[in-house]
């Protein structure tokens, strides 16, 4: 078993991925506008998804007991968020990458966004990875109600 310091910096590491994924999906959202409001949603959650898993680490970093199973959990909790993440960071770069080419070109960005935006509404691969974050969403928020309820009870 890992100690908690090796386990907060796993945590930390994916939450500067989750935060990029965030940034970058903001970017997309806004140079399509109007096509952007399905990529603004995913955005949006993984910030949400991102913050708590960095208050997570937060409070594994505080200097009361924390036991081998909430190392555990937290640890694969962590590896479960970075399966999720890599594969949005992959996208999130790509989709970038072909808007930044087409900028100078206002109708093939309007194409590409219009594409981008069916790819984040409709497309099951994107739709698998946004329900996976919902279900790690409810079990990272389940896990910060516990070390929370458990600091609570400490004082």
């Amino acid at each position: 078993m890992t100690d908690k310091l090796s386990i907060a910096a796993s945590a930390a590491a994916v939450v500067v991925t989750g935060m990029n994924v965030t940034k970058g999906l903001y970017n997309i959202a806004n140079i399509c506008d109007g096509a952007g409001s399905e990529v603004r949603a995913y955005a949006t959650e993984t910030a949400s998804f991102s913050t708590a898993l960095s208050l997570i680490r937060d409070k594994m970093l505080r200097p009361t007991e924390i036991t081998i199973e909430e190392m555990a959990l937290v640890m694969d909790l962590t590896n479960i968020c970075n399966q999720i993440l890599t594969p949005l960071s992959h996208i999130q770069e790509s989709l970038e990458s072909v808007l930044v080419r087409h900028q100078d070109n206002p109708e093939e960005l309007q194409q590409i966004c219009s594409r981008i935006s069916w790819y984040f509404e409709k497309n099951s691969k994107l739709l698998f990875y946004r329900e996976a974050m919902k279900g790690q969403q409810q079990n990272l928020d389940a896990l910060l109600a516990a070390m929370t309820y458990e600091s609570a009870k400490d004082l």
